[in-house]
């Protein structure tokens, strides 16, 4: 394979994209390309702790009010830093471009990325998860439940414009154009020596501290024990332990769980599947994709889905069992994401 210089722009909002994206630079720089990222938010220190080389821009962030996405003042404030904003992306586009000298580019979601790909001509590779929203085929049950769906998918669409897709997802619908590949979840190396077993205690992956009916609801089941991840605080009060996120602890957590509480992002839903745990999402207000998500884990039959969490829901979820996807896929994502990257650049080349 001829060796690359790659520009790697990763979408900074949620830490799914981060985490796909330094096991996908890693394989490369393996390969002996160059790999150069750009993003923003905090993706930017864990990419660098990660070891890899990452340039900052400035991203969209999202506001959140009661667990719900407030997606006009999150417009609001790309408005009105728009200007200032165009212009120091643009000064970072500029010094790697002139620095780096990119012969292709892959994007994770991160639009501006795809951007400078297509003004400088370069061949241009998306990896990421949402792209089998506009992508793939959806039975008509799942597309009815998704809020907007059409919108959704037109502005999947437009977010990122590539020669080659490879989607990663942990249910996989028929891609309706050969240039897209469909893998499983892109599992990160801590997951590797995990041995899965049915513990005793209940993982929770809650993002949004802003929604204060969560632990609330958790206190009331008193049998069970509850590991909080994400809602950026430490301690335990009685059965329920709120800890801070840290990789190989989320992980031994997540093997040994009896089941998992998340949103619905698609990064924790794939990585609790791969394990064998059911899962309870919740997906966050305001955020289609999540709904899409849920409501094809609850088509699996590997979990349920619910707009609120509440006492009479959680019983009823930990009372069930659930059975284990038995998807070979949902095991080889890794490999086959590295497979299907390799593959697209030698094919856009």
């Amino acid at each position: 394979m001829k060796q690359r210089r790659i520009w790697y722009g990763v979408a900074g909002a949620g830490l799914g994209h981060t985490m796909r994206a330094a096991v996908i630079a890693r394989h490369l720089e393996r390969r002996g390309h160059r790999v150069r990222l750009v993003s923003s938010g905090r993706a930017v220190e864990v990419l660098r702790r990660h070891g890899l080389c990452c340039d900052r821009v400035e991203g969209l962030d999202f506001h959140f009010d009661g667990g719900r996405v407030r997606p006009w003042r999150s417009l609001a404030d790309v408005l009105r830093g728009g200007g200032g904003k165009l212009r120091r992306n643009g000064a970072v586009c500029a010094r790697v471009l002139r620095e780096f000298r990119p012969d292709a580019v892959l994007t994770d979601f991160e639009s501006l990325s795809s951007l400078v790909g297509a003004l400088a001509g370069l061949p241009v590779v998306s990896v990421d998860h949402q792209h089998v929203i506009d992508r793939c085929r959806h039975p008509r049950r799942v597309r009815d439940a998704v809020p907007s769906f059409a919108a959704l998918r037109a502005l999947c669409a437009l977010r990122t414009r590539a020669h080659r897709y490879v989607v990663t997802s942990f249910f996989f619908p028929e891609p309706m154009r050969a240039d897209t590949t469909l893998v499983g979840p892109v599992l990160r190396p801590a997951w590797d020596d995990l041995e899965p077993r049915a513990g005793r205690h209940v993982v929770v992956y809650h993002t949004s501290a802003s929604d204060l009916r969560l632990l609330p609801t958790l206190r009331r089941f008193t049998g069970t024990r509850f590991l909080v991840y994400g809602l950026g605080r430490e301690g335990v009060e009685g059965h329920v332990e709120c800890r801070r996120f840290d990789e190989r602890g989320f992980a031994a957590a997540l093997a040994s769980a009896r089941a998992v509480i998340t949103n619905g992002g698609f990064t924790t839903i794939g990585e609790a599947l791969a394990l064998g745990k059911p899962v309870l999402s919740i997906p966050v207000d305001g955020q289609p994709e999540q709904a899409l998500n849920a409501q094809w884990l609850a088509a699996l039959g590997a979990g349920v889905t619910a707009r609120a969490l509440s006492a009479d829901r959680l019983d009823a979820f930990l009372s069930t069992a659930f059975p284990r996807l038995a998807d070979a896929r949902l095991h080889t994502g890794r490999r086959d994401a590295c497979a299907a990257v390799d593959a697209a650049l030698e094919a856009v080349s």
